[in-house]
C-alpha cells in the first residue's frame, strides 16, 4: 500500500499517462504534480499539475514524493540573509556612513 500524503505535498509521475480518462490528469514519467486531496478509494488522489495547471486524478501507484532538494552548505538559498538583528541595525547597515564633508 502506498503512503498516504497530505494535500499540498509535491510528487512526481513514476510513468506516463498519455491517454488519460475523463477526469484523469495526463503527465509525462518525471512532472511534478501537487495532492490537492485523496480520494475515498485509497489508491487515487487528485491532484494539479505543474506544467499545464490542470487537475485531475491519478493513481497512488503512479506517485513518489519529491525528495528534498539538497545543496552545499556553503551556498545561500537567501544569500541577502544573515542571520537576526534589529531594525536599528539593519538601518545602520544599509545607510552609507557619513563622509564629514
Amino acid at each position: 500500500m502506498p503512503t498516504r500524503w497530505a494535500p499540498g505535498t509535491q510528487c512526481m509521475t513514476k510513468c506516463e499517462n498519455s491517454r488519460p480518462k475523463p477526469g484523469e490528469l495526463a503527465f509525462r514519467k518525471g512532472d511534478m504534480v501537487t495532492i490537492l486531496e485523496a480520494c475515498e478509494d485509497k489508491s487515487w488522489y487528485r491532484a494539479k499539475h505543474h506544467g499545464s495547471g490542470q487537475e485531475g486524478l491519478l493513481a497512488a501507484a503512479a506517485l513518489r514524493q519529491r525528495e528534498a532538494l539538497s545543496t552545499d552548505p556553503k551556498l545561500s538559498l537567501m544569500p541577502w540573509f544573515h542571520g537576526k538583528i534589529s531594525g536599528q541595525e539593519a538601518i545602520q547597515q544599509l545607510q552609507p556612513p557619513e563622509d564629514g564633508l
